[in-house]
């Protein structure tokens, strides 16, 4: 076993430290925390200063007990303390777990038996410090074990105890190395610590790499989210049958060539050349160790496999291909890589892999450890310039006034128009325009176009590399008067200002609409054209619907229930009407529609508007409802709900917005019960294998009825005191668990007398059989949740399969759950136990045989005295499975009965001369049926007969008899081994040795 991987597996948390002394670093770090005692005033703070002095090139030399806790010395010859809280035992000295030289673990600085360095094998893995090789090399051959012969070695083990390792075979102990202080553990590569106190008064774990030598790169996904703090959120990986792959959203166009430009003729058509772009995408990797030094990390190459042959339906990748690394960012052991995407991968056939390697400052190359990620090509939907990507509405897009292309409201929108009704003040809704803009003012286009992928989808145009160009058609000529629109107004970028050929004081602009071409442009490629008409009017009007946000309160999930939230007032006055710049009743003179758009645009929950009047003046308020299948689809979620206010029922520009925004929370859809949980009585002490018996009689108790299998699942967890139901994870205690027979996966194999038993399972249901025997249903669950037992596995006492399999004393089901929220069938979350999806139990036998009889023969009596003859319930001497013997306890022949015993004398064996063999020819051995046997004080009485003994040889000074039996008791029968009974010597005889 490589040592590198002795604690990859365990937990890996915050540390919570104090330092002594004041603390200076190598390199860059000395003025950082050349006075580090002064600067930490908080354990987590202190801890980061040392990761950083890790990352920086100082090492971690050893760990000791301290006074108080333990001692990490680092290579810049100073040492922090860690302080020791646990249980309350402040101060106390914290224990310290080190590889030596000598290869054996010793516990603060005493050599133990324990050896922590196994073999490597005829050839060796890949070396850690020179263990199989030189420098780490690849070794030619492995060191040979320390331990003995057979190399056996131990490693500590996330359960707390070390487990030693033999020939491959991992096999737990019982020594703990997690003690109830502080417990450093260090091995070649990693500092483990557990038991760390914290200023919440916690206890966490963490676990430090010794050095910042860079180890290891594996792919983790290439979906991944920058929050505003600067944090990476990232979700699961893309799959493209079976590889994992790296997603490129490449957008393909044709591009535009225009023709009578500035003319009503204006036409545009494309150039028949598909091209393509790929926008940079972001991959993000696990280095280890987390504290890796940067500078290790600023070589990053892609090895690009472009074709290689796989069986799939792919096509070979265009000859222009090639993946490049970017500029890469690194923070909490991940790495996140700009990919950027030259030319086509492959599909069809063929498949494009790429594997990420880093060349570190000694030159030394790291590759990636896990298998390569393929480049998988997603089209991007067509792109639009578009209004707003909220809502159906792209611009105008050929200037061709017969045969219009654009829509507004539901009608076709015409570019050229032979006049405009001036009859009343012009405004967008009179007006056929796209925007409004004040004649003494400006409007900035860029503020009102906007690329979508569709209708509701922002584009990075950035990322694709695109950019909007701004003209004004110059011979925009409408009316009697032939008027040129173009005269009205100047553009400067995308800002475009009224005027009046020179003069920019009067009125003569308002009611012009000017015409301004929009190109989405992909470097001197015109990839979209539209066109915004825009109004020139005399009052202010808003040029385009007002965005509005109100940050609501999260939406806190409870069973059974709907959730609202209000606005508050002083939202409804700061974030509206101040923003909109008008009093209460302005506003809502002016926008006198509300419209919820409930069940609109992807709009969560509904909305209401609030009216309350008092006193004459009314508060207008926004509700927002969720109901409780809406929250559990959008759990942990952040959702939205746009509501417009409206100037007329008809508007559909000039709105103002409302987004209101929230999240929802109180949700788990996965829980886990942690070891920690697992009632230890109940379970084998690596808590692996629980344990289900019988239900424990009454008293006195003889009722065979009563003597079933009914075990409550819950009962080997810790439970809610109140409802009895196994402890969640959540706040919700009408939360329980529903049990099943784990039927996704294979069950423990198992054989009775030789022959294999096969399973067939259902959620509540096992059937079960043996070889090629009947199958039987052997257990059933029922998940009820209302009254105890809550949720049990009952063994079906009927079945002979279930009797032969529980009489293996070795009948071992795994079990999975699942949790039902809220009674309700579709609100499911997953339960995993210690991590694991199952746990498995063990039925007990409910009786065992002794070995030995609990009487003896004796021999040379006469036949008939006490001596010839034991009671076949002394020959077995049961117990049931808590060990109470049946001699003590004489109801337990009805209550686990009825019984019948069968000796098998023909096989039975003595042990004369001093080994076993078959019985001489003069010893008669028999079952007798008779219930009662003897005269006088020697008279005895059975339920279920005797065994005699005669022996027609000569006298002996006294030997063993050995026999088997079929014991059928109430749950099937049990074929014993041998049970021994102790043959007293003839009167006069000496006594035998001891055999």
């Amino acid at each position: 076993m490589n040592k590198k991987k002795v604690f990859s597996y365990l937990f890996i948390g915050l540390l919570a430290v104090g330092a002594t002394g004041t603390v200076t670093s190598c390199k860059d770090y000395d003025d950082d925390i050349s006075n580090l005692q002064s600067q930490i005033d908080a354990n987590k703070k202190l801890i980061d200063q040392i990761q950083a002095l890790i990352q920086s090139g100082s090492v971690i030399t050893n760990v000791t007990q301290s006074s108080n806790g333990l001692a990490i010395a680092l290579s810049n010859g100073k040492t922090y303390n860690l302080t020791n809280g646990k249980d309350g035992k402040d101060g106390a000295a914290g224990t310290a777990w080190t590889i030596g030289s000598d290869g054996f673990w010793y516990k603060d600085g005493s050599k133990t038996e324990f050896y922590a360095l196994g073999t490597q094998g005829d050839k060796g893995d890949k070396g850690d410090k020179g263990d199989t090789g030189a420098k780490g090399d690849k070794g030619d051959k492995g060191d040979t074990g320390k331990a003995g012969a057979d190399g056996a070695y131990y490693v500590p083990n996330e359960d707390g105890f070390f487990h030693k390792v033999e020939n491959g075979k991992d096999t737990p102990t019982t020594i703990s190395w997690k003690d109830a202080v502080l417990t450093g553990v260090m091995d070649g590569d990693y500092l483990t610590l557990t038991n760390v106190k914290y200023p919440d008064g916690t206890y966490k774990t963490v676990k430090i790499s010794l050095s910042n030598n860079l180890r290891a790169i594996s792919f983790i996904t290439d979906a991944g989210v920058v929050n505003k703090d600067g944090t990476w959120s990232l979700n699961d990986e893309t799959l493209v049958d079976g590889v994992e792959a790296i997603q490129i959203k490449q957008y393909s166009y044709k591009a535009l060539k225009g023709s009578n430009l500035d003319k009503q003729s204006e036409a545009w058509a494309e150039d028949g050349n598909t091209k393509t772009i790929n926008p940079t995408t972001y991959a993000y990797y696990k280095v280890e160790p987390a504290e890796a030094s940067v500078e290790d990390l600023k070589q990053l190459v892609y090895r690009v496999t472009k074709s290689a042959k796989y069986i799939s339906t792919r096509a070979a990748a265009s000859s222009d291909f090639n993946v490049k690394a970017g500029e890469a960012e690194f923070k909490d052991g991940i790495l996140r890589v700009p990919v950027e995407v030259t030319g086509v991968p492959a599909t069809k056939e063929n498949i494009s892999l790429v594997s990420l390697q880093a060349t570190k400052r000694n030159k030394e190359v790291v590759e990636q450890s896990d298998d390569p990620e393929t480049i998988y090509k997603a089209d991007a939907k067509d792109l639009l310039i578009a209004r707003d990507a909220a809502y159906d509405y792209d611009y105008r897009n050929a200037i061709d006034a017969a045969k219009p292309k654009a829509f507004k409201g539901g009608h076709r929108m015409a570019l050229w128009s032979t006049g405009i009704n001036l009859t009343e003040a012009p405004t967008q809704e009179n007006v056929d325009a796209d925007t409004t803009v004040v004649y003494n003012g400006s409007v900035d286009l860029a503020a009102v176009a906007h690329e979508a992928l569709d209708p509701h989808t922002t584009v990075d145009l950035n990322a694709l590399g695109l950019s909007f160009k701004y003209e004004l058609v110059k011979d925009y000529i409408i009316g009697s008067n032939k008027t040129n629109q173009a005269d009205f107004a100047s553009l400067n970028g995308s800002v475009l200002t009224p005027k009046v050929f020179t003069d920019t004081k009067e009125y003569a602009a308002v009611g012009r609409t000017p015409i301004v071409r929009v190109s989405l442009m992909h470097g001197n490629d015109v990839v979209k054209v539209a066109y915004i008409k825009v109004l020139i009017t005399r009052d202010e009007v808003k040029p385009q619907d007002t965005q509005i946000s109100f940050n609501m309160n999260d939406f806190q999930f409870v069973c059974g229930k709907e959730a609202k939230d209000t606005t508050t007032v002083e939202q409804i006055n700061v974030q509206l009407y101040n923003v909109m710049e008008m009093d209460r009743d302005r506003f809502h003179n002016k926008y006198a529609v509300f419209d919820a758009q409930n069940g609109a645009n992807g709009n969560v929950g509904t909305v209401t508007e609030l009216k309350n009047t008092e006193r004459g003046v009314t508060t207008y308020l926004l509700e927002w409802t969720l109901t409780n299948d809406e929250m559990w689809k959008n759990a942990g979620k952040e959702i939205t709900h746009k509501v417009l206010y409206k100037t007329s029922a008809g508007a559909t520009t000039g709105n103002v917005v409302i987004t209101l925004k929230a999240t929802v929370k109180g949700i788990a859809t996965s829980f886990d019960v942690p070891s920690a949980n697992f009632l230890k009585e109940y379970w084998n002490s690596a808590k692996t294998l629980a344990h289900f018996n019988v239900n424990v009689p009454n008293e006195g108790e003889k009722d065979n009825t009563k003597c079933v299998f009914k075990n409550d699942f819950n009962s080997i967890f810790v439970q809610d005191g109140q409802t009895g139901k196994i402890e969640l994870p959540t706040k919700s205690k009408n939360v329980g668990a529903d049990y099943d027979f784990f039927f996704y996966k294979t069950q423990p194999e198992m054989t009775v007398e030789g022959k294999k038993v096969t399973y067939t399972v259902t959620d509540t249901e096992l059937k079960a059989k043996i070889g090629d025997g009947a199958e039987e249903v052997v257990a059933r669950i029922t998940n009820d949740n209302k009254k105890i037992p809550l949720n049990y596995v009952e063994v079906v006492k009927t079945s002979n399969v279930a009797k032969q399999l529980l009489n293996t004393g070795k009948w071992d089901v795994n079990y999975g759950a699942k949790s039902t929220l809220c009674e309700d069938a579709n609100k499911v979350a997953t339960i995993t136990f210690n991590k694991k999806e199952y746990f498995t139990v063990r039925f007990l036998r409910p009786v065992d045989i002794a070995s030995k009889a609990a009487d003896n023969f004796k021999d040379a009596v006469d036949f008939g005295e006490k001596g010839s003859f034991i009671k076949l319930e002394d020959l077995i001497a049961p117990s049931d499975w808590r060990g109470r013997s049946f001699a003590d306890y004489n109801n337990y022949w009805s209550y686990y009965g009825p019984f019948s015993i069968t000796v098998d004398t023909k096989t039975a064996e003595s042990n004369l001369n001093g080994s076993w063999h078959a019985l001489e020819s003069t010893i008669e051995l028999t079952q007798n049926a008779e219930k009662t046997m003897g005269t006088g004080d020697n008279q005895k009485t059975s339920d279920y007969g005797f065994l005699t003994y005669k022996n027609n040889g000569s006298g002996t000074t006294g030997f063993k008899i050995r026999v088997k039996a079929t014991v059928t008791y109430g749950w099937g029968d049990i074929k014993t081994d041998w049970i021994e009974i102790s043959v007293a010597g003839t009167e006069g005889q000496q006594p035998a040795k001891m055999r």
